[in-house]
């Protein structure tokens, strides 16, 4: 275990958050089909000023924070971005954010460097650009973003691609992957696309289809190191997925409210008027952390070991953080089945077949 593994398993078991995610703004230059924020706009009476921030920032720090992740919408479409980096490095955090990349020029990515920057994560869903820009609404910025991944590269700033799996984008991800090995960048994906941050369920409609799904997972898991065939997968709900909110991570709204992920609304207080150690170990902190694996809600109980449940989305589509939504099982289904033909050398028999032996009723992850 490295030593930073260390301190995040100390941050977790003594709720003492290592990140923290600000929310500079709403804005963003891009209209994402996928995107979670319901409205691309800023109440700009209750917009935290530069002082407001840099306060905040040092309660952050005084309560063990150590990575900051600056986001939006686009971060650098705030007014208050470069302030809030230059504060930040001041304090010595270490500074990443996620962008679009369109921002990026060759000035700005050498003010990047020089403000400290050690991570820059930029969202690029395809190397194609008709997929890409339909997916942004926004024609040129597949282009544009491959561009600002080059102007990082050259300023020495550490490089990671987020692509969202959607149905128009997922069987592009393997060509990606091999552009972005070939540069030495980390491609981070993710099949879970969310509903707004307002219950909206519009952008689930992009999500991949269940035999996308699958099909994505044997293809990975064939391409990469897979688990030995006699290696048993635990049942222990007690070693499955934990959700780190409320625990190593916290973030902060563009208005100063303090959640405990970016993906649970649910302000815990605001570090304007109150203190963050006071807002940490509210009640509402305590009833967000405190989710356990073991009292989830699983339609398919079997799905249990491949899940990774994330409370916020599951609040948003369902009303309770505590129900596993159904494309959570299809992900996790899809993983399973995926894990079981890599073992078998693509030869295994499928599940309806066994079942069907069993005496069993097929369980589908459609």
């Amino acid at each position: 275990m490295s030593l930073f593994d260390k301190w995040q398993t100390l941050s977790q078991k003594g709720y003492r958050p290592l990140q923290a995610s600000l929310e500079l703004t709403n804005r963003c230059n891009e209209r994402c089909t996928h995107c979670y924020i319901p409205e691309y706009k800023d109440d700009s009476k209750r917009l935290l000023t530069l002082e407001q921030w840099k306060n905040i920032l040092v309660q952050l720090r005084e309560n063990g924070v150590l990575y900051l992740i600056l986001m939006g919408g686009e971060a650098m479409l705030s007014s208050n971005f470069w302030g809030v980096a230059e504060a930040g490095n001041k304090l010595g955090f270490s500074l990443a954010m996620i962008t679009n990349g369109l921002l990026i020029n060759e000035d700005t990515g050498k003010h990047l460097a020089e403000t400290g920057f050690s991570d820059i994560t930029i969202s690029l869903y395809s190397l194609d650009p008709s997929i890409h820009d339909k997916m942004t609404k926004v024609y040129g910025s597949c282009v544009r973003t491959m561009k600002s991944i080059e102007i990082c590269q050259r300023n020495n700033l550490r490089v990671s691609v987020n692509c969202l799996l959607t149905e128009s984008n997922i069987e592009g991800y393997f060509d990606l992957k091999k552009w972005c090995e070939e540069k030495d960048i980390w491609l981070r994906f993710d099949p879970i696309i969310t509903p707004k941050n307002n219950g909206d369920k519009e952008p689930t409609k992009f999500r991949a289809r269940p035999e996308q799904i699958y099909e994505f997972y044997k293809r990975l898991i064939a391409s990469e190191k897979v688990k030995n065939e006699n290696e048993k997968e635990s049942d222990d709900m007690s070693e499955a997925h934990t959700c780190n909110a409320g625990k190593g991570k916290c973030a902060v709204t563009a208005y100063g409210d303090l959640l405990t992920c970016i993906d649970i609304r649910e302000s815990l207080g605001n570090l304007t008027t109150q203190k963050f150690s006071d807002i940490w170990n509210s009640y509402t902190a305590k009833k967000w952390r405190e989710i356990k694996n073991n009292e989830l809600k699983f339609s398919d109980f079997e799905s249990r070991r491949e899940c990774e449940h994330c409370p916020g989305m599951a609040f948003h589509e369902t009303g309770n953080a505590y129900q596993v939504t159904e494309y959570e099982t299809i992900v996790a289904r899809a993983k399973i089945e995926a894990r079981a033909f890599a073992r078998s050398g693509g030869k295994n028999e499928s599940r309806k077949q066994k079942q069907e032996q069993n005496g069993q009723k097929e369980i589908s992850i459609a």
